[in-house]
């Protein structure tokens, strides 16, 4: 826009643009003063503008508000000269409404930030390129004090960050980027805090650094906050790792996703094997499809269930071997779904001590029975025989008196055969009760039972095969030779029974020494030697309930009138009154074992010692690696052997064998092993054991008396064996023969 003003202040002349920007007319506009179209409030400024170009002959620049012919104020920016020869104003005007829109909003956005700078709880701050705080917003002004303004940031930094500076440095050489960093930051009231920044570098117009932004949070709560969140897991991971409980958590498919090491250690799989896997390769296949059921129902309805519900529970270790197991069962919802954490115990040696305390129970029970059932023989022993003595004897005259044609002959000949039948049921009351007179003797039982093999042979008939073993120098024992003949012809008895379409019977005998370890495990037997008589069949065996019952007096298993139920019982009698023991073990289609100890004595009658006194333990330093899952038996064998000088390691399986031989750097010089164990057997174990060092001897051990361990073919001729019990001399000596390769 283009005016001509003139020194009255009259409009002179006016072009087309300020015509349509004002909405008047050219002449309209030049019947006008130019201070007509100015806002009452501007016009101090114009005149003091106007007037100060025409006394001091200066460039005019004023902005005033212009009214329009509808009313409506145009803001004009105006800069223009005076003209001193005739005072007249040439100007040139700038229609300024959209600057001042801009402007306006620049400053309302300016003033919004400025609010928003002060409202958030981080600290935002501005430094120069000297470090000097130049602008804080309120959260920075609460941390660092009021009079940060003009302060260098490092006086606020702590000892422990006096190398901020380092780590910024590239901002002020011009770097573009943002610098993440932690610094300890000392507050206004001298606390020490944590603060996390980010920080850019400022430029001016030209590019040229100018000082650095940064924006800063208190992190201290949270890094504290994330230290004790730390040390939580790793309680938590603790407490996993070293439960006594196998602990393992499954999802709602099934499949673990996690595994602590006393699940490891009961179910024998490393966990970077199992995780991952479905949860039925640790129960029995016969029955996944019922633990899939129980795994459904209960994702379907979680909850809490606490151990020991009664749920007949079986697992099943990597090497196949079932056993019993006690599990209790927790959830966790998660982001991903319920999941299930199991505890799991291994309840087979407490399932066996509660074997041991029934065992106990049933023992006294039975003694209570044998003890009332002696006072009861004993009691009317005598008086019995006496009228059976009379019924005898009348009837041995009634059959002197009369023909055998006389029509009472029969009945007095079948009375006397029932006197007789009696006489024999009370004695063997009697011997259930053990109360009976026996009529002990210094015997070997070798010849014995070779003596009566050929009446047994008779009593078990052509459709039974029979194997007599006899150990030569089995040594003797003292016992009444006729019952422990009918001991065995009892048990022979009861075996054929067992085997109505024909069998096989064995009787072996053996001479062993027992110790504590295997007396403790084994009836109560006190340490010392013994003789062993074994019977066993392949008959139609029993189950575990029945087993329990077959020594008490008149329990059958036979058909009424075809058993009195006293034969087992008398067995136990005159075993127990002989100062032995007897075991029985049976399975439903397996046969059934009978094994009788009977303390073994010299020829003179004295009892017999497995070392006289001048006899010592071999004594060795080799290293020895025992392995025997029979606790009691392993430290006695540890024990023996440690003081004979040697290094012991032990193992209570196969499994853990491998391990402490891997984990051993040094020789090991014998492997001392039971045969029978679960999970990998002795023969196995020796295998894998000889593939890692060569030059390892072995040694095996077992309780078999039966040479069964022969018989299956689980071991190979040749190969050094002791046979369970042993003494601490047989075992020491034993052990030096297999180390100097005799």
């Amino acid at each position: 826009m283009l005016c001509i003003v003139g020194s009255d202040g009259r409009i002179l002349a006016a072009n087309a643009a300020s015509c349509r920007a004002f909405g008047y007319e050219a002449r309209e506009l030049e019947s006008r003063t130019f201070q007509d179209l100015v806002h009452i409030d501007d016009r101090p400024n114009v005149d003091e503008a106007f007037a100060a170009a025409s006394s001091g002959g200066r460039d005019i620049a004023v902005v005033s508000r212009h009214r329009s012919r509808d009313g409506a104020y145009l803001p004009v920016e105006w800069r223009g000269r005076v003209s001193p020869e005739s005072g007249i104003l040439y100007l040139m005007g700038i229609d300024v409404t959209e600057r001042r829109v801009a402007a306006q909003a620049r400053h309302e956005l300016a003033a919004r930030y400025e609010a928003i700078l002060k409202g958030i709880p981080d600290i935002v701050a501005e430094v120069d390129v000297d470090k000097v705080y130049t602008w804080v917003n309120r959260a920075g002004y609460e941390f660092f004090g009021e009079d940060v303004i003009g302060k260098e940031a490092s006086f606020f930094f702590d000892e422990e960050s006096k190398d901020t500076y380092e780590k910024v440095r590239p901002l002020f050489d011009g770097s573009e980027e943002t610098i993440i960093l932690e610094s300890w930051q000392r507050r206004w009231d001298g606390s020490k805090r944590l603060l996390a920044w980010w920080c850019r570098g400022l430029k001016d117009e030209t590019g040229s650094v100018i000082g650095a932004l940064s924006t800063a949070r208190d992190i201290t709560d949270q890094k504290l906050m994330e230290a004790a969140l730390r040390e939580s897991q790793q309680t938590v991971l603790a407490l996993f790792e070293n439960a006594a409980q196998g602990i393992l958590s499954i999802d709602a498919g099934g499949s673990i996703l996690s595994f602590n090491a006393m699940a490891e250690k009961i179910f024998g799989y490393p966990r970077e094997q199992i995780v991952g896997k479905k949860l039925e390769v640790l129960m029995p296949e016969t029955r996944a499809e019922t633990h899939e059921q129980h795994r459904r129902q209960y994702f379907a309805t979680p909850r809490s269930r606490p151990m020991g519900l009664g749920m007949d529970l079986v697992g099943r270790r990597q090497d196949g071997s079932e056993f019993p197991v006690e599990i209790s069962l927790s959830h966790i919802p998660t982001a991903g779904g319920t999941v299930a954490v199991a505890f799991v115990n291994d309840v087979s040696e407490r399932l066996r001590a509660e074997n041991e305390r029934q065992k106990l129970e049933r023992t006294l029970e039975h003694a209570t029975k044998m003890e009332a059932v002696g006072r009861l023989a004993g009691g009317i022993a005598h008086d019995f025989n006496n009228l059976l003595t009379a019924l005898s004897g009348f009837a041995e005259v009634v059959l002197d008196e009369l023909p055998e044609d006389h029509p009472l002959y029969q009945g007095a000949k079948e009375t006397l055969k029932t006197c007789q039948r009696s006489a024999s049921l009370v004695r063997r009351l009697l011997a259930v009760s053990r109360r009976q007179m026996l009529q002990p003797e210094v015997i070997d039982l070798a010849p014995k039972i070779a003596e009566i093999e050929k009446m047994l042979r008779s009593v078990l008939g052509e459709d039974v095969d029979l194997l007599v073993k006899l150990q030569p120098g089995l040594g003797f024992v003292r016992a009444d030779q006729s019952q422990i003949e009918q001991v065995i012809l009892n048990l022979v008895v009861n075996a054929r029974d067992a085997m109505p379409t024909g069998g096989r019977l064995v009787i072996e005998t053996a001479s062993m020494n027992v110790d504590e370890g295997f007396g403790d495990q084994h009836l109560g037997l006190r340490p010392g030697p013994y003789v062993l008589i074994s019977i066993s069949d392949t008959g139609s065996g029993m189950d575990r309930e029945t087993l329990k019952h077959i020594f008490e007096p008149f329990f059958t298993t036979k058909e009424r009138g075809k058993g009195t139920g006293l034969g087992l019982a008398t067995v136990y009698g005159i075993v127990s009154q002989s100062e032995g023991k007897i075991w029985a073990y049976s399975e439903p289609g397996k046969g059934t074992t009978f094994r009788i100890y009977l303390p073994r004595i010299t020829r003179s009658g004295e009892p017999e010692t497995t070392m006289t006194p001048s006899e010592s333990p071999s004594r060795g330093s080799e290293t020895v690696l025992v392995v025997e899952d029979e606790n009691a038996v392993r430290l006695v064998a540890v024990g023996i052997l440690r003081k004979a000088g040697y290094d012991v390691l032990e193992a209570s399986d196969g499994e853990e064998a491998l391990r402490v031989a891997s984990n051993h750097e040094g020789p090991i010089h014998l492997v001392l092993t039971d045969v029978l164990m679960p999970g990998i057997h002795g023969p196995a174990l020796v295998k894998r054991l000889e593939e890692r060092r060569p030059a390892i001897r072995a040694l095996y051990m077992s309780g078999h008396a039966d040479d069964a361990l022969l018989h299956h073919g689980i071991l190979e001729g040749g190969l050094s064996f002791l046979e369970k019990p042993f003494t601490r001399n047989d075992l020491t000596k034993k052990v030096r023969e297999v180390l100097d390769g005799a």
